[in-house]
């Protein structure tokens, strides 16, 4: 018989970019083309064993 397995994970995310505005065209002008982002992300399993 194994026995059960727990594992967990904690993972920041962060995100942040620009386009110079001569490469941007048509309804792309004025626009936010990579807006900033941060996430946290909490991950939890348990396994039973069998």
């Amino acid at each position: 018989m194994r026995g059960n397995e727990m594992s967990a994970r904690l993972e920041f995310y962060q995100q942040s970019g620009s386009i110079p505005a001569e490469k941007l065209f048509g309804n792309q002008v004025g626009q936010v083309q990579y807006p900033d982002l941060n996430a946290i992300i909490f991950q939890f399993s348990y396994r039973f064993g069998g």
